[in-house]
């Protein structure tokens, strides 16, 4: 989480991301692995699994190995989400293969493009 209000998500209402933004992307680098191992379940599969548990048992990844991320299957794919203190939340979209931080304050998202993150699909 994020500890003070110095340039931070949690710490500002009226944070603005940027590409590549120096704050988000070490919380988005912990969830290509994680990203990359739903998408293996998948195409070994031939669907996402339905509920966290089913993943941990097949994959190895357990709560510990993902602390703060949250998985969300959906029709059109699936969500993870990381909340960042009290109300911003970053995203990655599945469908949209996208990050996307939310204020959570009811103000509009940003999608948030990050440079070196490699995901692989296997």
């Amino acid at each position: 989480m994020f500890a003070c209000g110095c340039g931070s998500p949690a710490g500002r209402p009226s944070y603005s991301p940027r590409d590549d933004d120096k704050h988000l992307k070490p919380y988005a680098q912990t969830a290509v692995p994680i990203i990359s191992a739903i998408e293996k379940f998948e195409s070994t599969h031939s669907r996402l699994p339905v509920a966290i548990d089913e993943f941990i048992d097949e994959t190895g990844y357990t709560e510990s190995t993902w602390p703060g991320w949250t998985y969300g299957p959906h029709e059109n794919g699936y969500t993870l989400y990381f909340t960042l203190g009290w109300d911003p939340v970053l995203m990655y979209s599945s469908q949209d293969q996208r990050w996307v931080y939310d204020p959570g304050d009811g103000s509009a998202t940003t999608v948030v493009k990050f440079s070196g993150l490699e995901l692989t699909h296997d």
